[in-house]
């Protein structure tokens, strides 16, 4: 098993995100389409560059406290990239006072899939 594998399931792989630029670019690719971020808002960084750069400074630390990560998805048949999840601490998030999180304890569990991936059962 790869040691950058997280999870695998019946229909899944996910793996640690890596400062790399193909990554970047699939998470670029992904929040381009105004659909995905529909409900999401406004995030979408302005190029892979800014991807890349989030990845470095935001999720790789989590993978520092296992379980706790952020995860590229992809599908076990076809090896396509679907999209990402992450558990994190729920206090991360950004409106966590406000949406009732302030346990310590508390966890949050959030993905983003690519439109191809939606109403498939995988989140």
């Amino acid at each position: 098993m790869s040691p950058d594998l997280i999870l695998e399931t019946d229909r899944l792989r996910l793996r640690r995100f890596a400062d790399t630029d193909a990554d970047a670019e699939l998470l670029f690719e992904l929040d381009s389409d105004p659909e995905v971020m529909r409900y999401i808002g406004p995030f979408a960084l302005p190029n892979a560059a800014a991807y890349r750069e989030r990845v470095r400074a935001v999720w790789l630390p989590y993978y520092e406290h296992p379980p706790r990560a952020f995860a590229a998805a992809f599908d076990k048949a076809t090896g396509q990239f679907v999209g990402w999840f992450f558990l994190r601490p729920a206090a991360d998030y950004k409106f966590a006072t406000e949406a009732g999180w302030t346990r310590p304890g508390d966890l949050e569990l959030g993905y983003r899939l690519r439109r191809a991936a939606w109403g498939r059962g995988l989140a």
